[in-house]
Order: C-alpha cells, then sequence, then structure tokens
C-alpha cells in the first residue's frame, strides 16, 4: 500500500484482493493449528445458507505458556458488553462482507469487535465448539496494548448504542434485527394480554404502571404485591388519581401461580422495577408466535454498569457497562448448550421472574409445576414445560436512573 493506513484499511485491501469464498485472519503474533481451516470450511458447509459468519474457541497464551481457553456461547448482550472473539478466530464469506459494510476505518482498536456486532446484528453468527487456534498475549508489538483503550471503546460503542442511551433510543437502533411485526398482529397479541406486576418494594409501582400505558393500548393491568406486610386478600391504592387493586401474596411464586388459574389468558409477569423499552412487547409477540410451543418466554433483564448484581451474575462481563443478566452464574440456569449455538436459543432449568410470558394453553401445566415446588421462588424446567430466554429487552429500574 506504500504507507501506513492502519489495521481496518489493511485488512479491508487483504480482502478485496484475495479470491476464495470464505475470508480468515491470522495476525502475525498468532497461530492457526493445521486443522483449523478445514474446520471452518466443513462448519460453513454443516450451516449451508444459514451463516454468513462462524467463529470458534482459542487457546490463550502467556509469555508462550498455554494461560487459558477463550469460547463462549452466543449471547448477543454480553458480546455487546464485551467481546469474546477474536479475528483470528472469525471466518465470514466474501458476499457477505460488503454487505454489513466491512471494517471501520475510523477505527484503530476493537475493528474486530465491530465487525462481530454487524455479523451479530443480522442473526447470521454462528459458533463452532473447536478450539484450533493460538492468541499470543503481552507481546510489546501487540495492537492489543498499543492504542488508547478508552477513546476507541467509547468510539466503537456509540456506533451501536450505549447505556446511556438504552432506555430513550430508538429500538431499530439497537443490535437487535427481528424485523417488523404487522400491526394486526400485535394488536391481536395484545388484546390477549394481561401484564401482572409483582411489586416487591414500597417504590417504583406508578413509573411501572405508566411505562407499560407508553406502549401498550388500554392495557389490562393487575397488580400482586409480595411486599406488603398486609395478610394475603386485596386492598386498594390511589395511583395518578385512580383507585387500583392490589392482590396481596406471600411470594412470587405464588403469585404466578394465581395469576396462571385466575385470569386464563396469556399473561406478562414484570416485576415492579421493570422498565419496557419500545421493542421489547413487539419482539415478544414475534417470537410468542413463532415458538408456539414454549411455555415460558423470559424477557433479558439489563442491568446497569457499576453495579454489585452485573458482577455476581456475569462475572465475564465487563462490570462498567450493563448486561443481560437472565442468564445467571449464580444459578448456573443454561439447561442444555445446543452443540452448534445455532440460533443463539437458550432453554433455562430455571428462572427468577422479573419479566417472563406465561402461555394460557399450558396454564395447567405450569400450576403443577409451581405446587410442586412450595419451598422455591423460581421457576424450574420440568416435564411439564419449558422455559426459553429471548432477545426482549426490560430495564431494571433498580440499577438504571431515571426510568
Amino acid at each position: 500500500m506504500g504507507e501506513h493506513v492502519g489495521v481496518s484499511q489493511a485488512r479491508t485491501a487483504g480482502v478485496r484482493v484475495s479470491k476464495g469464498e470464505l475470508v480468515m485472519y491470522l495476525d502475525s503474533d498468532n497461530q492457526m493449528l493445521p486443522r483449523y481451516v478445514s474446520s471452518m470450511v466443513a462448519g460453513f458447509r454443516i450451516f449451508k445458507e444459514e451463516a454468513d459468519a462462524l467463529y470458534s474457541g482459542q487457546f490463550i497464551l502467556e509469555r508462550g505458556n498455554l494461560s487459558s481457553v477463550r469460547f463462549g456461547m452466543l449471547h448477543k448482550y454480553l458480546l455487546y458488553n464485551k467481546n469474546f472473539i477474536d479475528i483470528n478466530c472469525l471466518a465470514h464469506t466474501r458476499k457477505s462482507f460488503e454487505k454489513i459494510g466491512g471494517f471501520d476505518k475510523g477505527l484503530d482498536r476493537f475493528v474486530d469487535w465491530d465487525l462481530v456486532l454487524k455479523y451479530a446484528a443480522k442473526n447470521r453468527l454462528k459458533a463452532l465448539p473447536i478450539f484450533e487456534s493460538k492468541y499470543r498475549i503481552n507481546l510489546e508489538n501487540s495492537i492489543s496494548i498499543d492504542a488508547s483503550l478508552e477513546a476507541q471503546m467509547m468510539q466503537m460503542r456509540a456506533k451501536h448504542t450505549s447505556r446511556q442511551s438504552l432506555a430513550s433510543r430508538p429500538s431499530h437502533e439497537w443490535i437487535y434485527d427481528h424485523g417488523s411485526f404487522p400491526p394486526l398482529e400485535l394488536d391481536e397479541f395484545y388484546s390477549g394480554l394481561r401484564i401482572v406486576i409483582i411489586k416487591t418494594s414500597s417504590v417504583g409501582l406508578l413509573a411501572c404502571i405508566k411505562n407499560i400505558m407508553t406502549f401498550v393500548p388500554q392495557p389490562r393491568i393487575s397488580v400482586i404485591d409480595i411486599h406488603s406486610t398486609k395478610k394475603k386478600g386485596e386492598h386498594r391504592i390511589a395511583i395518578g388519581g385512580e383507585s387500583l387493586t392490589i392482590l396481596a401474596r406471600n411470594s412470587r411464586r405464588e403469585a404466578i401461580a394465581f395469576a396462571l388459574s385466575y385470569w386464563g389468558e396469556d399473561v406478562l409477569v414484570l416485576d415492579s422495577n421493570a422498565r419496557l423499552l419500545e421493542n421489547s412487547l413487539p419482539i415478544l409477540a414475534k417470537l410468542a408466535f413463532i415458538n408456539h410451543d414454549d411455555q415460558v418466554l423470559v424477557l433479558e433483564r439489563i442491568v446497569a454498569g457499576g453495579s454489585d448484581e452485573l458482577s455476581q451474575h456475569m462475572p465475564y462481563a465487563d462490570p462498567n457497562y450493563s448486561c443481560d443478566v437472565s442468564i445467571s452464574s449464580v444459578v448456573s440456569n443454561v439447561r442444555i448448550l445446543p452443540t452448534f449455538f445455532l440460533h443463539g436459543v437458550f432453554y433455562l432449568n430455571c428462572l427468577s421472574i422479573f419479566g417472563a410470558f406465561f402461555r394460557k394453553s399450558h396454564s395447567y401445566d405450569l400450576q403443577r409445576a409451581l405446587e410442586s415446588l412450595p419451598f422455591c421462588e423460581e421457576m424450574q424446567h420440568s416435564e411439564f414445560f419449558q422455559i426459553r430466554h429471548i432477545e426482549a429487552p426490560v430495564l431494571d429500574a433498580t440499577n438504571f436512573n431515571g426510568v
């Protein structure tokens, strides 16, 4: 090229002069093992037309010695929070590279992270659980320690979304791309939906109700109070100039069991600290329609960076930035990891209810499961029903200011 133009333009130039249908990368300080190329090619043959890009695992070497391995399931919000896919274990098709815009020449750092997020945004990124490459760290000439980190990270994050704008940014600018949902079907979904708020603290209920009314026309809202010192039964409170009936129960489990048996509708259960985003319910409606055999759909619980809870649930996340904690290391609740993570779908063996959708068609099975767990505050995957984690986000207002 005749002059130093930066890593993005150098890699882009390399892609454009290459001839193959698939593109792979190798930095000078890293290594492909003998079966890396053949394994990635085989992966594309397995996926056929389902994948534009694949990633695999890596052996991490520090000063020449194996120190760790790097590989993770395709959890999009964790991927936004912190990159765990290095360019040296990423392969993509040539035609998709230009389509998504290639490397950003304005970035000196995190160009691989930026590229990975572009592929993840279109749901065309898949994982191969193989380890056929080595990544070396702590080399003096490595780009990994050569550029300013914070400014470049903020620049990259600004392209996708940021913690500050999660509550207000239009949903179509998120990294999730689920397409549009027909208005008529969305209205039909709302008409058969009961939203049950589990009141878990002395504050936040009014804000939760106002948040729901922002996105749902004439919502049917019910409140079950598990925070009150009142005995089981009903009481009324004034909210926004109107009187609202509050049902008192002793636990989340008991509250959900009551909701499923009493109203006989599809039920969306929200913690009183949960806040919907513009795309939360459209994504839920679409995935509920597509995946009609799943009895429980768990929404993402987005916890703000800087909270102790984030680090407890997601120890590998960057603690300074928001992340979904529905998949939690505290309870180790991922039930089965599919071999190739075809669609980024996770079935959970249990969940602590913060935002979850329950189908009326399975209410009897759900009640049986709840009754079998009299001392448990968590729903558990069983023979009666399946719990699926979906990419419909809700914010935990406990950690976000002003929502």
